[in-house]
């Protein structure tokens, strides 16, 4: 007789508390709280890294007059979705 384990996925917590850090953040920032804003976008870039983020981060930062870390998370978010792009083949 032959056992077959089969794992089940799990939700990943991470990317829940991600979408959710993400989601404050965005709230934070239409407020006008971008200090705030930016270290839920911060927080929430640590756990899942995704170029959504880096853009709220990179606006985030450049309504702060941070156009250094702006730009390095516009740019980061572009070379993301680059080589996604790269990926599908298109």
């Amino acid at each position: 007789m032959i056992t077959v384990q089969v794992a089940v996925a799990q939700p990943n917590a991470g990317s829940d508390r991600a979408a959710k850090l993400f989601a404050e953040g965005h709230e934070l920032a239409s407020q006008g709280k971008y200090v705030e804003a930016c270290a839920k976008f911060d927080e929430s870039l640590a756990l899942e890294h995704a170029a959504g983020t880096l853009l709220n981060l990179g606006q985030c930062n450049e309504k702060q007059g941070h156009l250094l870390k702006a730009w390095q998370s516009y740019d980061e978010a572009a070379r993301i979705w680059e080589a996604a792009r790269d990926e599908r083949g298109s």
